[in-house]
């Protein structure tokens, strides 16, 4: 006599009774419902156990969790990442190197967690592997190409930058898109010490001009214009001036530029967006500039 075993099944409103002889795998349907808190993966409680000792600087134990994670399962990529990152946090950095380029190079082009592209650019540099930096922040600015017009970013995406400039426009570019803290000193880092580079201009211009410092943000619209061949810098002068209304700057705005190159407003006029309706006004207060 086989043995047989009862499961209820409770669906909505509906109570179901399935009959599971020995052997049978229930349907993806039922099972759902009568499985699903399986048993969690061995390998998925390292890497936890792992990540919460990363957080906790509990390096030792970390890196342990992750090689027990690569014993189980040797193609993890987030056990490879977080050993990667353990050996980073170490100052390991020709082990973290290694870690980092079997992690995120066979991973290419879709790989994008800009945290640990950084990261591994920072140990290609260390570890006298220019080659994998230049990937590594190439691929973290990638992602930021909507933000900024690409003409900006040619030359450090496909022509031959030195890598500190690549670094520099990388991460003053993230640090921008992502507001992360202290990134209008990453804006600022890039202008100085890349100032050949037009995309750092064009992030300064977007801070000044969120700030109201609107002869500042021309003057650095003007200088990464200045390093873009003619025919691009005629396209960015254009969207440049649409893009941060230099073309309605004191006209009948009631702006007023101060000598410090500051637009005081009392008022400034907005288009309403898909709308029929007319020109309104809106108070604009004063803000303190970067």
């Amino acid at each position: 006599m086989k043995s047989v075993a009862e499961k209820v099944v409770v669906c909505g409103a509906a109570t179901l009774i399935v009959v599971v002889a020995a052997g049978l795998i229930l349907p993806s349907w039922s099972q759902s419902k009568t499985v699903s808190q399986a048993t969690v993966r061995p390998q998925t409680a390292l890497l936890r156990k792992g990540i919460e000792a990363m957080e906790k600087g509990d390096l030792k134990s970390a890196e342990d969790n992750a090689i027990a994670v690569l014993n189980l399962e040797p193609s993890s990529l987030s056990g490879r990442v977080l050993l990667a990152d353990v050996y980073a946090a170490q100052h390991r950095n020709v082990e973290a190197w290694k870690a980092y380029r079997m992690a995120i190079l066979p991973n290419l082009p879709g790989y994008g967690d800009s945290d640990h592209l950084f990261r591994f650019g920072a140990v290609a540099e260390a570890t006298g592997h220019p080659e994998d930096a230049v990937v590594a922040y190439r691929r973290a600015i990638r992602d930021d190409t909507a933000f900024v017009d690409e003409d900006l970013l040619t030359p450090v995406v496909r022509g031959s930058p030195r890598v500190s400039d690549l670094r520099l426009v990388a991460k003053a570019l993230d640090a921008t898109v992502f507001r992360r803290h202290g990134f209008i000193q990453a804006v600022r880092d890039a202008v100085r010490l890349a100032p050949h580079q037009p995309a750092g201009h064009y992030l300064y211009a977007w801070i000044y001009s969120g700030f109201a410092h609107y002869r500042d943000a021309k003057r650095e619209v003007d200088a990464a214009a200045k390093l873009l061949p003619a025919d691009q810098a005629a396209r960015f002068e254009a969207y440049a001036t649409q893009r941060f209304s230099f073309d309605r700057m004191d006209h009948g705005s009631k702006g007023v530029v101060g000598k410090d190159g500051k637009v005081r407003i009392t008022y400034f006029k907005l288009q309403l967006p898909n709308s029929t309706l007319p020109l309104i006004e809106s108070p604009k207060t004063n803000a303190q500039g970067p």
